[in-house]
């Protein structure tokens, strides 16, 4: 590879570009601190005591981020884990009619990481992949 000139002096060329995450924002709570804030957030927000696991699905709704997967996703978690809940950003006018399913709606950024912090699990699946050279969904 030293007669390839574009391999030539190449880790003087590769930079880390660290994820951009804003810590001030995005920290994890204790569970019990988050739980009083969602509380605070959503009322109506019924999550038992005895939910597990949590699963955090953070995507809207045709965004192209597998949530075609998620009915079959939620039946298989609530096979094996009966009193699981999973918890989507999706509008609530999405209806699936999953039994463990539930639609939050937009959630404010600075609120998130309530969300993150009571999850077991956090779901990301995206079906296409991002092209960073032209700022879009390959396709």
């Amino acid at each position: 590879m030293k007669n390839v000139t574009s391999w030539n002096n190449l880790d003087k060329k590769i930079f880390i570009i660290p994820r951009a995450i804003d810590e001030k924002i995005f920290h994890k709570v204790s569970k019990k601190i988050a739980h009083s804030k969602i509380k605070k957030i959503d009322p109506d927000l019924k999550i038992k005591p005895n939910a597990y696991p949590i699963i955090f699905f953070p995507h809207r709704m045709d965004a192209n981020k597998g949530e075609v997967f998620l009915p079959k996703l939620c039946e298989l978690i609530s096979t094996r884990y009966p009193n699981s809940i999973i918890l989507a950003t999706f509008d609530k006018k999405h209806d699936f009619k999953i039994p463990n399913l539930i639609s939050l709606g937009w959630i404010p950024t600075e609120y998130m990481k309530y969300f993150y912090s009571i999850s077991d699990l956090i779901i990301s699946m995206s079906l296409l992949p991002w092209c960073w050279r032209c700022s879009s969904w390959c396709r």
